[in-house]
């Protein structure tokens, strides 16, 4: 017994051994190996080392039998890396054996064996490797080498010496397996911890670089302390010129940032806050801000963090929205302008009829008579009434509820006009020259050419109505050659007529100046303008084949320069007839209204025509069915109550009643040439209708009933 402790103590001073090779397995195990193999083989040979220098203390416990910890590297080797890495140990410590020679050699080289053998069984029992599973492998694995010793000599002798090694040799064998197995193991846990947290910083990493929104810290004074690489995405910095500086400097509006802190400090988080911040170009960016404070560990604020996602694509669309949605509630409000329109013009042109047929009907009388002032009276009560009429059909142009009626127009005159509108609606002022240098004429739809005129007088008016100046407008005649029209798509070469309206008002930004005629843009107030006038301008001019251009310098004035191409032929006024066409015939004048019905029956009986009356479209079919064989013509307003005049000349030819219609309307309501031959209407006269307007229509429509030429 007094050797046996001698013999433990010293088999413990191996210990300084393993823990070198517990410090360089860590180091091996953090070298990425492509295959296992290889992996297994540099370990073998680390604790091949680790059992050879072992082995350099020995200790003779017999002769030619030696003792040291090889059997314990053995089974460590085996059990953390792997069986080619325990047979590797296995080769290096029996090559030092065998060189070291003795009676002890086989039962070395056995015991080796036996320790291979117990690491592999000891690695493939499925336990969790806590103290129990060290404490019962290692007994095990210890009590699997001491057979070894039966192989020294013969097996009494081996026998002997198994007996008196069992207690100190194996008591240091199991106690160094158990620890050192236990710290290797240790070791394992602390590397997976490692791997883990680097493999769990590298994602973090990852994803924090790979996000699309903006992530950021900032500390309690607003200086950035962290910001994601996306930054640079999306307001083109990056993170290194941004952090440490305030992220007020970003701000587009630097108002905004105290308005952020605000809610945050309310509430402690903020969410969807819509902000726009600086590009690194100038421009400004929408982004949707979510923010919560930062706390300490005494739950003092250290700072806020933010999420900041770019919104300028949904801003955009918004804003595009609200214009749709503003040009939807304009067309409306145009829809709903027309239908009025529509109203006062059937109502305005009865009244007007009647005072343009009763004036016509007193010229007539005055002709058989030298009466001067009577007839310069009623003749300025002709021009007023025509000018009405012009007046009423230009309000339905507005509001779309008429054709366009393309013919040659005297530009000259469609100017006059729009000066006395708007000398009417400029203040004093304002002040209106006018050089008119040509007669010439273009081919176009007048009232359209009277909307392009009016829609820039009324910009230059605008643009001086705060300090007044001048409003210029020339006409004069120009021939474009092909250097000046070639930029120009669709223009040719030739004689145009050039309109410039200028102004002394303000002028354009040079910015501002590139977008006049996109839709929808306009530089005015809020309820002063919807952006729409230049644009539909510039639809006109072009659907015309002419040219529109602009310039302008801040602080001196604006101009507008309009090229329409010119047309020989020129609009000209019907000549007023005296001689009117008449006939014997019977005709049956429909309208609701007893003034127009009467001035129709004076202005046909005076021409010799039989009249009956009817101001209800349902008493007129009734007086037509019952007396269809002494009726020539059927004269109708279109728009009455309870039967139109399209429905009446309907039912007429519904019961075969072959007669001719001429139907009278306010405006075209649309109405197509096979419509109206279906319901067997032959002209459609627009009001107020003219003495020799309804003479012409009703003696034609007869002539043709009757297959006169």
């Amino acid at each position: 017994m007094d050797w046996q402790v001698p013999l433990f103590l010293s088999l413990f001073n191996n210990l300084a051994i393993f823990i070198v090779l517990i410090a360089l397995y860590g180091f091996v195990q953090k070298i990425r190996f492509e295959q296992e193999l290889s992996r297994q083989i540099v370990f073998g040979l680390l604790f091949g080392l680790a059992a050879v220098i072992c082995m350099q203390v020995r200790l003779v416990v017999a002769e030619g039998v030696i003792v040291d910890q090889r059997n314990a590297v053995i089974v460590l080797s085996t059990l953390f890396v792997g069986p080619v890495s325990g047979l590797m140990t296995v080769c290096c410590a029996a090559a030092v054996r065998v060189s070291i020679g003795g009676s002890g050699v086989i039962a070395g080289i056995v015991g080796m064996g036996l320790s291979l053998i117990s690491g592999v069984l000891w690695r493939r029992w499925k336990h969790e490797r806590d103290l129990i599973y060290f404490a019962v492998g290692g007994g095990v694995a210890t009590i699997a080498v001491l057979p070894g010793f039966l192989f020294v000599e013969d097996l009494a002798t081996g026998w002997l010496l198994m007996q008196r090694l069992a207690l100190p040799y194996g008591l240091a064998i199991f106690l160094c397996i158990f620890f050192v197995g236990w710290l290797l193991e240790r070791e394992d846990n602390r590397l997976d911890a490692e791997n883990k947290l680097t493999l769990s910083e590298k994602r973090y990493r990852q994803l924090y670089e790979s996000m699309v929104d903006i992530s950021f810290e900032v500390d309690t004074a607003g200086i950035i302390q962290i910001i994601s690489p996306s930054v640079t995405k999306i307001l083109a910095y990056t993170p290194a010129e941004v952090i440490g500086t305030p992220i007020v400097d970003y701000y587009a509006i630097p108002e905004d940032r105290e308005i952020f802190l605000q809610l945050v400090a309310q509430g402690g988080t903020v969410e969807n806050f819509q902000v726009q911040m600086l590009h690194k170009n100038g421009k400004k960016v929408w982004l949707s801000v979510n923010g919560q404070l930062l706390c300490g560990e005494q739950g003092q604020t250290v700072g806020l963090h933010g999420l900041a996602r770019d919104i300028s694509k949904s801003m955009r669309a918004k804003k595009e929205r609200e214009q749709l949605e503003q040009s939807l509630m304009e067309s409306r409000r145009m829809e709903s302008i027309g239908t009025l329109a529509g109203g006062i013009a059937h109502d305005f042109n009865n009244i007007l009829g009647g005072i343009i047929g009763y004036a016509e009907i007193m010229q007539r009388h005055l002709g058989a008579h030298h009466f001067p002032e009577l007839e310069l009276c009623v003749k300025n009560i002709l021009l007023a009434g025509e000018r009405a009429q012009n007046l009423i059909r230009q309000i339905l142009a507005f509001s779309r509820r008429s054709d366009l009626e393309i013919k040659p127009v005297l530009v000259r005159q469609v100017i006059k006009d729009v000066v006395v509108l708007m000398r009417a609606s400029l203040p004093a002022t304002i002040a209106i020259e006018q050089h008119l240098d040509t007669e010439s004429c273009v081919q176009a739809d007048k009232v359209q050419v009277h909307q392009v005129v009016m829609n820039l007088c009324t910009n230059a008016g605008h643009a001086m109505k705060e300090h007044g100046g001048i409003l210029a407008i020339s006409l004069d005649d120009v021939a474009l050659e092909q250097p000046f029209v070639r930029k120009y798509k669709g223009v040719m070469p030739g004689d145009y007529v050039r309109l410039q309206v200028s102004d002394s008002g303000k002028g354009i930004a040079p910015k501002q100046l590139e977008h006049i005629f996109d839709p929808f843009y306009t530089t005015k107030k809020k309820g002063e303008g919807t952006g729409l006038g230049l644009s539909m301008v510039h639809g006109i001019i072009s659907a015309m084949g002419g040219i529109i251009t602009v310039d302008s310098l801040e602080g001196l004035g604006t101009r507008f320069t309009i090229y329409l191409p010119k047309t020989p032929l020129c609009e000209q006024n019907e000549p007023l007839c005296t001689e009117l066409p008449s006939g014997t015939e019977h005709v049956v004048l429909v309208d609701d209204d007893p003034f127009l019905t009467d001035i129709g029956k004076a202005v046909l009986s005076e021409l010799g025509y039989k009249v009956s009356l009817f101001n209800n479209s349902r008493d007129a079919l009734q007086f037509i069915l019952d007396n269809r064989g002494s009726i020539d013509l059927v004269l109708t307003d279109m728009t009455m109550p309870e039967m139109t005049g399209l429905d009446l000349a309907g039912w007429l030819r519904a019961n075969r009643v072959n007669l001719p219609v001429i139907l009278c309307t306010g405006y075209s309501e649309g109405l197509g040439e096979e419509e109206m031959d279906q319901a067997g209407i032959r002209t459609c006269l627009i009001k107020p209708v003219t003495a020799q307007q309804l003479a012409m229509a009703v003696r034609q429509s007869l002539d043709k009933a009757m297959g006169v030429s």
